[in-house]
């Protein structure tokens, strides 16, 4: 951290001297880990370098400083958590209840203290009816860091009691798990899209769009249109069909002028000319007859009627094998429907029936009275969309792992052990590997200088270690 440089004072005065009495020139600097590796997290850290200026003559140049990127560039490439993708390091951190409420009211941004802002009488919120804890002091505590800004240099203990490590995830709409209403949602015309998924369907969120141009491109137009009988037709293509264009026409000659095919003739009229293919002509016939036993398909049979030949497939569809039951439907006691528990619930005091392949909420009492309501200090893991209409939510160990550059986000990653603290741990006290690899860079970089016999290179970065000069001004007489 920099402030070794005040609090470890005396001991870096020791190690300065002596690296400076062997021959090492030494700078005592500060720079921004996210910077030099183009993370997406401010990272400041003190950096002492040394070089032996004998041994390796040319100068020691700074990284390259690059600017920081936004979170979103980084855990965007993620699954949303709480799916159970990522592997265990990418699930969700369970939270009281009382500090999920707070994330919702914190503002992307900002930290616990713009709950401040909120309108309180009495010690309550007066919209929600929602009492603060005015505890919390400084420390960024409670922070959500926007979704497009970089975050705050991830510690050991990175939770959101203790700092800004929470973020304002705008791909709350890709959860259907959490979010069923936005299945086949259509955005207006001149609203923003949702954060483009891997999935993005309309049945997996708000992936369509109501487009006012319905005139659609020329080569759709005059789709099933019908030209009129002293009307020109449009040019005959290839595609002749009715969906190609104005192919078809509204022709006013009655039917019994030309052969009709499906065509029904009148009880009274006369049919046409009964040929060998007898399905393709007018052979159809309106009868009256509508009193005739005969039956078709999902017929229904009067109570007082006898039934049908009962065939191998006795079906509605195939015929009359229906009958319209006078009977009341029985709800008494005795009733299999009545007894089979449909839709049941369970006290939670209670025991539940012997669990089938089929039980469903639907079928049996397969559901529960749960008295368990979220305590106060009860942990848990809850969706809440906050007052900008995204997700305040914790950071994952995944995600601070892909923010520190020690994995990229399209990497599987799980370290040893079981326990997300100590993940955090060595994840918080690693040095970004981007981070390293640029300060490596300019140090090989010099190395290779010397070992060729170099001693000199021009650079558009700041010389980072480079003798100690000293500026002597003696006052002389004015000329």
């Amino acid at each position: 951290m920099p402030r070794i440089a005040n609090r470890g004072r005396s001991l870096l005065d020791r190690i300065v001297a002596l690296l400076r009495s062997y021959g090492y020139a030494v700078a005592e600097t500060t720079h921004d880990c996210g910077e030099l590796g183009g993370l997406a997290q401010s990272r400041k850290r003190f950096l002492l370098v040394a070089r032996h200026m004998e041994k390796v003559p040319p100068f020691l140049y700074e990284p390259e400083k690059h600017s920081l990127r936004a979170v979103g560039d980084v855990i965007g490439k993620l699954p949303v958590p709480g799916l159970g993708l990522g592997g265990p390091m990418h699930r969700m951190p369970s939270l009281q209840w009382k500090t999920w409420v707070r994330l919702a009211f914190v503002e992307a941004g900002k930290d616990w203290r713009s709950l401040n802002r909120l309108k309180v009488i009495d010690g309550k919120l007066a919209d929600y009816l929602i009492v603060p804890d005015t505890k919390w002091e400084g420390g960024g505590r409670l922070g959500v860091t926007d979704w497009n800004e970089t975050a705050g240099t991830v510690q050991a203990a990175s939770r959101p009691e203790n700092g800004k490590f929470s973020v304002a995830d705008p791909r709350w709409e890709q959860s259907t798990k959490w979010n069923e209403g936005n299945a086949l949602g259509v955005k207006d015309w001149k609203e923003a899209a949702s954060t483009i998924g891997a999935g993005s369907m309309p049945g997996q969120g708000a992936y369509s769009v109501a487009d006012p141009r319905h005139s659609g491109p020329p080569k759709h137009n005059n789709c099933f249109r019908v030209v009129k009988m002293d009307q020109p037709s449009p040019s005959i293509t290839g595609g002749t069909g009715p969906s190609a264009g104005g192919l078809a026409v509204a022709d006013p000659r009655p039917p019994e002028n030309f052969f009709s095919k499906y065509n029904v003739a009148d009880w009274n009229g006369q049919t046409g000319t009964v040929i060998s293919s007898d399905d393709h002509g007018a052979y159809g016939v309106a009868d009256p007859r509508i009193e005739s036993d005969r039956h078709g398909p999902l017929g229904v049979h009067s109570w007082d009627q006898p039934s049908r030949t009962i065939a191998g497939e006795s079906f509605p569809t195939n015929g009359a094998f229906s009958v319209a039951d006078p009977r009341a439907i029985n709800r008494d006691k005795g009733d299999n429907y009545l007894t089979g528990g449909h839709y049941g619930v369970v006290p939670w005091a209670g025991s539940t029936g012997a669990v089938s392949g089929f039980a469903c909420h639907d079928n049996g009492r397969w559901s529960v009275a749960d008295p368990r309501m979220p305590g106060e200090k009860e942990n848990l893991v809850a969706v809440i969309r906050a007052l900008d209409d995204t997700w305040h939510r914790p950071f994952t160990t995944l995600e601070l792992a892909a923010l520190q550059s020690l994995v990229d986000p399209e990497e599987f990653l799980e370290l040893d052990g079981l326990s997300d603290s100590a993940w955090r741990e060595r994840i918080g006290n690693a040095v970004p590997s981007d981070a390293a690899t640029a300060i490596a860079g300019v140090m090989g970089e010099t190395l290779l200088l010397a070992a060729s016999g170099q001693t000199f290179m021009l650079s558009n970065t700041p010389i980072w270690v480079r003798p100690l000069a000293i500026a002597l001004s003696v006052k002389g007489p004015a000329l």
